[in-house]
């Protein structure tokens, strides 16, 4: 059995699939970029194309270290396509880092058992996967049987390295896939060729590790159809990265992804620090016994792992070796439970974590095996007292992830701990926290992400304050620094400068002068912006002072609340009211209007004089990129002739999927929307089939539009007897620590007093709707609120014919009463009246213990008046 995705990895590709569709009707990735950033964060973000390739999409998704980016590689080719690709069986680039990576993606996509190998089969039943060495002797039928998969470093594809040389050379095994060809199209016979013929989706693990002009120019030369990249730091200034979507540690660890916060100890004397250290292993081993005879969860052996020191001639070290015996001598440890683990040794070769003897002690040095993944790692312990930000995270990230990726009942088993030998504790938190800032935390993220027991902040962080502010808009479109103005930058206050366009926020780390902060503000070239920020930095320097002690808040004091949500009886059963209550009532597919409009499908002239020229002039014709894409053998043979209509709707049935009704009616629904378009729009057959892909998109869209109609009429209808609705506590959703996920901090100079939750996610620092939290941080009986944020796990929602509502805010009044909150500006929509109205019902079947509140246009009175009684 697949364990299903978690819920921010669906959403992950679901953007992914929308923009790419979006791309594909609007021909214009930058276009389609803005609109869905803008979507999500409420502002667009700029777009950067790859030169030499403007046309092809290029997105990255950041997800920080533990988040499962692999996995999300491997089902990004389903979505892909299905979205975009006008292909059966499409070509996949699969590009890695390093040696290791390639080994271990290799391993996953190959192994039976594996998560990764299984999501394949799944999604596509035969599969083709191929290294270098397998893809020089390819034979075209391996990429007519399936869909191919190519793993590789971006070294191998380098002209500069023996390996690259070969891919470029002519090759003789390859001939098959030249056949036919024009004399321009069929290049030097290389792989590389090969490759490029086929336009390939190229998926690019951790590009700012290649992100040079040569690794540029290397994507463009294999023609490819689209780029995802997936990385935990995109690129920021070389070739900026178009993040689609980011993943917060909030959303991570409360997807029980991560195990946080990270409890740090320190000490100057290293055996009292081991000692501590192993005392907490110990404990830990306790609890996970505990946990076993709770749940049945097996955690076995409970690891830690040792950071020692490079070999010093001038000093006497703690070297691997020598850490080693110091286990066994001092602390009576079997020799077989340690293992060393560094470049030049490396003894966990070979072993798996279910092996029993797998080893409990693992020593390195910078950095373990890459790729090489334990969730039963808790307990880090450095010698390094000074250490870089790269080698923490190379290990640091290794003790983050969380046993099963499920939170554990015993609470010292969802946290993580490290140990370091030192007597400079701000200057260890800052080594801590720059290695997490490299796993893709953001740094505002990172400083609660590290808790030190007994530790006064105040002695901690008043010298190196950073100034965080909001990056400036402009068109609805986030302003950013230009990066050739950054480069010239001296290094020290380059080094400084943190970006996040997705967050929406400029950094710099540990503060800055007056002089420093002029020529950062300098950087943005629009004289606004540039003003905007100098004076947010200004201001944030003058008011940078130790953080004040506050009052915890409740989630902090360990109180646990919930929110009920709506219930409804239906067919003899009580449960939770959602969509399947709307898609298992009395409707067809038959209801459902058949014909496209001319404005859902269009036809386009001018491609198909083009198309039916390349019939005389076959590979004379230039073909635009999307012409390409539509279809890929056009450059090698003609447009499809010959199709019936039996056999596109036969095409369409198979490549359209609708779960809401059967084959039959289906294939019926699609006969007479063809027939529609053959004898009443005017298409042909050929037309047609050369548009299938296009077609495909329109019918799916016009599919969709008529399931919003069914719904509607169920959902209106369900209105008609209220006393099907009830609100019971059995269905509710949960607020406690460590459960608040979001997309952004909110990191303005206004601080709440009453939000349940030590941050606010996903809310701006201006406009109404922080006007209206600052309004309800102010209410005199309020217990605390919360800012709610679309679907994340532990949001409250209410099922509208569309989609899940979230309504903007949570409060609890002193009474125990709950108030769900909506606030809506000038602009109402359409689908808003069932927002209100299914609030509303909610509220009024919680026996008086809920309310709904409907705020428009700052009309603060009615926001009053709800908390009163």
């Amino acid at each position: 059995m697949v364990l299903r995705l978690k819920d921010y990895q669906e959403q992950l590709l679901d953007a992914l699939e929308g923009f790419l569709s979006r791309t594909r009707e609007l021909q214009n990735p930058a276009l389609a970029f803005w609109e869905s950033t803008n979507e999500v964060f409420g502002y667009g973000l700029p777009y950067t194309p790859l030169p030499g390739a403007e046309s092809v999409p290029y997105v990255c998704l950041r997800v920080p270290t533990g988040g499962g980016k692999t996995r999300i590689a491997g089902q990004s080719i389903a979505r892909v396509k299905s979205a975009f690709l006008a292909t059966e069986y499409p070509l996949v680039l699969w590009l890695v880092p390093s040696e290791p990576i390639l080994e271990q993606t290799l391993y996953t996509l190959t192994t039976r058992g594996e998560m990764l190998h299984a999501d394949m089969r799944e999604l596509f039943g035969a599969v083709n996967v191929l290294d270098i060495n397998q893809a020089l002797y390819m034979m075209r039928p391996t990429l007519e049987s399936g869909v191919t998969i190519i793993v590789a470093t971006m070294q191998s594809f380098k002209r500069d390295t023996a390996e690259g040389l070969r891919v470029y050379r002519q090759n003789g095994a390859l001939m098959s896939h030249f056949e036919h060809l024009p004399v321009d199209l069929k290049g030097d016979h290389s792989l590389v060729d090969a490759i490029r013929l086929q336009m390939p989706f190229i998926i690019v693990d951790e590009a700012h590790n290649q992100g040079t002009p040569l690794a540029m120019d290397t994507l463009v030369r294999f023609d490819p159809s689209c780029i995802l990249e997936l990385t935990a730091t995109p690129d920021r200034i070389n070739q900026p990265a178009n993040v689609l979507r980011s993943v917060s540690a909030a959303t991570l660890q409360a997807e029980d992804m991560l195990k946080l916060p990270l409890e740090l100890a320190i000490h100057p004397e290293w055996r009292t620090c081991l000692t501590e250290a192993l005392a907490r292993l110990r404990t830990l081993e306790q609890e996970a016994q505990t946990e076993q005879q709770l749940t049945g969860e097996v955690i076995n052996p409970v690891i830690m792992l040792i950071q020692a020191e490079r070999k010093n001639a001038n000093s006497e070290s703690f070297v691997p070796e020598r850490v080693r015996q110091f286990l066994i001598d001092d602390y009576q440890i079997p020799a077989a439970r340690i293992a060393i683990a560094t470049g030049a040794l490396d003894e966990l070769s070979g072993k798996k974590l279910t092996d029993p003897d797998y080893p409990q002690f693992i020593i390195t040095v910078d950095k373990l095996r890459e790729g090489w993944d334990c969730p039963f790692a808790y307990v880090l312990f450095s010698f390094r007292n000074t250490t870089s930000a790269t080698a923490v995270e190379q290990v640091l990230g290794r003790v983050l992830r969380m046993p099963h990726v499920k939170r554990k009942q015993r609470e010292a088993l969802n946290r993580s701990y490290a140990y370091v030998v030192s007597d400079q504790l701000a200057a260890t938190v800052q080594g801590l926290r720059d290695g997490l800032v490299q796993s893709g935390f953001e740094r505002q993220e990172v400083k609660d992400l590290i808790n030190i027991p007994n530790a006064r902040s105040g002695d901690l962080f008043a010298p190196t304050n950073d100034l965080v502010v909001t990056l400036p808009t402009a068109n609805d479109t986030v302003v950013i620094p230009s990066s050739s103005a950054i480069a010239v930058l001296p290094k020290a206050l380059r080094d400084k400068i943190e970006i996040s366009p997705e967050a929406g926020t400029l950094t710099l780390k540990g503060g800055a002068t007056p002089e420093q902060i002029k020529k950062v503000a300098e950087t943005f070239k629009q004289p606004e912006a540039a003003k905007a920020v100098r004076e947010q930095l200004d201001t944030a320097r003058a008011t940078a002072i130790a953080p004040q002690q506050r009052e915890p808040t409740p989630a902090e004091r360990g109180i646990i609340a919930t929110v009920p949500l709506l219930g409804l009886h239906q067919f003899g059963f009580f449960d939770v009211f959602d969509t399947r209550a709307l898609s298992d009532a009395d409707w067809e597919l038959n209801d459902f209007d058949p014909k496209l409009t001319a404005d859902e499908f269009a036809p386009d002239a001018d491609v198909m004089s083009r198309a039916q020229l390349s019939i005389t002039q076959k590979g004379k014709l230039q073909l635009d990129f999307y012409d390409k894409l539509d279809n890929p053998q056009l450059k090698i043979d003609t447009i499809e002739l010959g199709w019936t209509d039996i056999e596109l709707v036969t095409w369409l049935d198979k490549n359209l999927p609708f779960v809401y009704a059967d084959q039959p009616q289906k294939v019926a629904w699609l006969n007479q929307a063809i027939q529609h378009l053959l004898h009443e729009r005017g298409f042909t057959l050929e037309e047609l089939a050369y548009r299938k892909f296009r077609l495909r998109g329109a019918l799916e869209r016009k599919m969709a539009s008529g399931l919003v109609l069914a719904k509607q009429k169920v959902f209106y209808d369900l209105f008609t007897d209220e006393n099907r609705f009830e609100v019971r506590d059995e269905h509710s959703i949960t607020l406690k620590q460590g459960s608040y996920a979001y997309n952004t901090r909110y990191d303005g100079f206004i601080h709440f007093k009453h939000h349940f939750f030590t941050h606010v996610g996903d809310l701006q620092p201006h406009g109404e709707e922080f006007e209206c939290a600052q309004r309800i941080d102010q209410l005199d009986n309020i217990d605390w609120w919360v800012r709610n944020v679309d679907r994340k796990p532990n949001a409250f929602w209410l099922q509208t014919a569309k989609d899940r509502y979230y309504p903007d805010f949570l409060v609890r009044l002193k009474n125990g009463i709950t108030l769900a909150v909506e606030y809506k500006g000038k602009h109402i929509a359409e689908h808003d009246k069932e927002k209100r109205q299914i609030g509303e019902l909610w509220a009024r079947r919680s026996g008086g213990r809920c309310r709904f509140v409907w705020v428009e246009n700052k009309n603060w009175q009615v926001l009053s008046a709800a908390t009163i009684g």
